[in-house]
């Protein structure tokens, strides 16, 4: 939003709605340091969810 974005998409409204809906809130009421942490959270949780996925996936093909 700070480049004039009208709105947001985000797959991860479906995971975490209230987050999202605050990241926005907060973007539309021009608290730009708090949507930016919680967007840093969020992009934790990525990270963390890719790390996940990149173990299990070698677990999964040297068959442990």
């Amino acid at each position: 939003m700070p480049l004039g974005a009208k709105g947001t998409y985000s797959s991860l409204i479906y995971i975490t709605p209230k987050i999202i809906l605050n990241i926005y809130n907060l973007a539309i009421k021009g608290c730009r340091p708090e949507a930016i942490q919680l967007q840093r959270q969020i992009d934790g949780f990525l990270m963390d969810c890719e790390k996940f996925l990149l173990i299990n996936n070698r677990k999964h093909r040297s068959g442990l």
